[in-house]
């Protein structure tokens, strides 16, 4: 019988056993928790060092876009020389901020989707950016019907598509840190779920052995 295998058993003999046995649960407790660390660690660091500042940047770009919009309308209602030097040198500093922006925004691109939007992106940014020439070259020469014309026309298409596409980085962004957060949830209830069942094993492992 093993009950009866058991009392017969030395005491160092038991006590040798059962201080293997926690031993080694022990180390398999511990090794999971590491690796459940390291994971929710990793998930942390791609919500705080790639995924919020992604959205953080695009914000960025879409409120200097934004601004551009406004100068760009100002520069075309008016007519005073000064005021419009003024604005050109303005909406000048906004695109090589706007541009700055980029640059460091593409160097938090990690995956292939992020990748192919912000492709989509800088394509339509090109195309605003001729538009804009356009518009800021006939109001200066005083053409000012036709640049608000072109403002209001190809040029109002081309921002909404340029926004379209920022609200698509944003939105893949949003969910790589919503689906950063959940992996770290998950690992922290592997975890724990680990330790608790690691404590009633050795509850139940000395009941036996006393």
């Amino acid at each position: 019988m093993p009950s009866q295998t058991l009392k017969n058993l030395k005491i160092a003999t038991r006590l040798s056993g059962v201080f293997t046995l926690w031993v080694g649960l022990l180390v398999a407790v511990a090794g999971i928790a590491l690796v459940q660390m390291m994971t929710m660690r990793n998930s942390t660091l791609a919500i705080t060092g790639d995924w919020l500042p992604g959205v953080e940047m695009i914000n960025a770009i879409q409120t200097r876009v934004s601004q551009l919009r406004v100068f760009e309308t100002s520069h075309a209602l008016n007519i005073d020389d000064g005021v419009m030097a003024r604005i050109e040198q303005t909406m000048v500093n906004t695109v090589d901020l706007l541009e700055k922006d980029q640059q460091a925004y593409t160097l938090l691109l990690d995956s292939d989707e992020e990748r192919s939007l912000y492709t989509v992106f800088a394509g339509e940014w090109k195309q605003y950016l001729q538009l804009h020439g356009q518009i800021v070259d006939m109001s200066t020469k005083r053409e000012k019907f036709p640049a608000r014309k072109l403002l209001e026309g190809d040029s109002q298409k081309s921002f909404d598509r340029l926004n379209a596409a920022l609200d698509q980085l944003v939105h893949l962004n949003h969910e790589g840190a919503v689906a950063a957060s959940t992996h770290s949830g998950q690992a922290y209830s592997t975890a724990r779920n680990t330790m608790v069942a690691a404590l009633l094993v050795a509850v139940v492992l000395a009941a036996v052995t006393a």
